[in-house]
């Protein structure tokens, strides 16, 4: 259990807007710290006045053709950690599951940095464990249905590096419950308990999560789906096709899924398609100018 914990000390989390809208997390001031929503939802102790001592976080930035930083989650040095995890988690309670979830990390490759802090908080549900400083909670990371991820570095810089670690894994439980239907009913303080029961090793506490179970079963009925192979692979064609038209996230989520059922279907472990699929997206002009309207409104905001 310690091997596992110090695996869980480099661990990552995420929160947000409603999921029609997108998705951020939020951070507040709490006795004089800038802390994560989520972590008022743990029963197993926060970050708050811990001695922990991780070594500092190396950001991996690159730069889009305006000069502006991309921030590169999957390559920071904790990814790996946050990787291994997810894989224990693989073994230990759902491999399908925990496979969908590193899918959707390795989407986070892409964060478009706001210099500056985001003005409002998405989604404040007043939950009565929650004791920020009065009018004080804002977003710090917001995602959204059209693929576009952004952070608040001048918050993001202030995070004790545990924390960072938290915003990983919260972002990537946003993404899911933004862009599928088997995370879609999760609400958002019920997506915050996920998060530390995740980060903290609560094992057979997730389990017991009411929201589990729904989330398994939804996800194993697509992934396993009683379609024939050819009728997948006419699927597939007609999601290449719409895919090219509608430069959207909802058919990349619905290609990757097909390619996933296929690769079931040819006995294959299914590939992170998802993630692949997000870079080729990015890639196409038609989608780089749509993004970058949403960048920079996100920017005003």
């Amino acid at each position: 259990m310690k091997v596992l914990l110090s695996l869980l000390v480099l661990l990552i989390p995420l929160k947000g807007f409603s999921p029609q809208e997108g998705g951020g997390g939020n951070v507040c001031s709490y006795r004089g710290e800038l802390v994560l929503l989520d972590e008022f939802y743990s029963d197993y102790g926060n970050v708050s006045g811990t001695q922990w001592a991780p070594p500092q976080e190396k950001p991996v930035y690159r730069v889009d053709e305006t000069g502006e930083k991309i921030l590169d989650l999957t390559k920071m040095e904790t990814a790996s950690v946050f990787l291994k995890t997810l894989n224990w988690y693989r073994t230990k309670l759902d491999k399908d599951l925990f496979r969908e979830l590193q899918d959707y990390f390795m989407a986070l490759d892409t964060v478009y940095m706001k210099r500056e802090q985001f003005m409002q908080a998405w989604s404040p549900d007043g939950h009565y464990r929650i004791g920020c400083a009065k009018g004080f909670m804002r977003a710090l990371i917001v995602s959204t249905p059209e693929g576009v991820t952004m952070l608040s570095q001048k918050d993001w810089d202030q995070l004790h590096p545990q924390r960072k670690q938290i915003v990983m894994f919260h972002e990537t439980l946003r993404l899911a419950q933004i862009h599928t239907d088997w995370f879609k009913d999760v609400m958002n303080d019920e997506l915050s308990v996920l998060t530390m029961m995740l980060f903290h090793g609560a094992m057979r506490d997730i389990t017991s999560h009411p929201a589990w179970s729904k989330i398994v079963s939804d996800l194993k009925a697509q992934l396993y789906t009683t379609d024939s192979l050819a009728v997948i692979e006419k699927n597939i064609s007609e999601a290449q096709d719409s895919l090219q038209s509608s430069q959207a996230v909802s058919d990349v989520n619905r290609l990757s899924m097909l390619l996933k059922q296929k690769d079931i279907k040819l006995g294959r472990e299914p590939g992170l398609h998802f993630s692949n699929q997000m870079k080729i997206l990015r890639a196409n002009p038609l989608y780089q100018a749509k993004a970058a309207e949403i960048v920079r409104d996100m920017r005003n905001h």
